[in-house]
């Protein structure tokens, strides 16, 4: 039996792997947007074997490119070439879970800088008066990634909003609250 193996990453990729009856690693690198046959005549059971090491990283058959979930780093097929087709789609695949995980990271990190002003705020670092942060990303240079669509996004966290979108003024501390301060201080 063959196995084939794509890449579907944009990097080369050295397809590390141990055979059934082996305790010595072999490697087959694979490049960008390629497939290699795994060396051997295969059995069954190796096959399965070589599979069970990868799957967990994101190795797919290539028959359920299209019910992937998360990033799909290779594909394989069994007795047959993976056709071009189906790598290519993969890799457009990729790209959409790639802008969705760097646009979930982007905004995550504006609410973690947020979180990160409003403890400032509640040290007294930054006037209570601050209502909004704005986080804006801009690609200076689509060409060094070959894109043409540059990156421009911006986040807004809000503190304390309805669900209008009106800020209510900042809460008042109680009397006792500012006697307690006062004689702290």
């Amino acid at each position: 039996m063959d196995l084939y193996v794509a890449n579907t990453t944009k990097q080369h990729h050295d397809f590390v792997y141990r055979a059934l009856e082996s305790v010595a690693l072999r490697t087959q690198r694979i490049p960008v947007g390629m497939q290699v046959k795994i060396s051997g005549n295969l059995s069954t059971p190796e096959i399965e074997y070589i599979l069970k090491q990868h799957q967990r990283y994101g190795m797919y058959p290539v028959s359920e490119i299209d019910t992937a979930v998360g990033y799909i780093s290779l594909l394989y097929s069994i007795d047959k070439p993976i056709p071009t087709s189906r790598i290519e789609q993969a890799i457009r695949y990729n790209d959409g879970v790639l802008t969705v995980r760097g646009k979930k990271i982007r905004e995550e990190s504006a609410i973690a800088d947020s979180v990160r002003l409003e403890k400032n705020i509640e040290e007294g670092d930054l006037p209570a008066s601050l209502r909004q942060y704005e986080a804006s990303i801009v690609e200076e240079n689509p060409q060094a990634r070959n894109a043409s669509d540059p990156i421009a996004e911006g986040v807004r966290v809000t503190r304390l909003a309805d669900p209008d979108g009106r800020v209510p003024p900042p809460a008042r501390e109680s009397r006792s609250a500012r006697k307690a301060a006062r004689r702290a201080a």
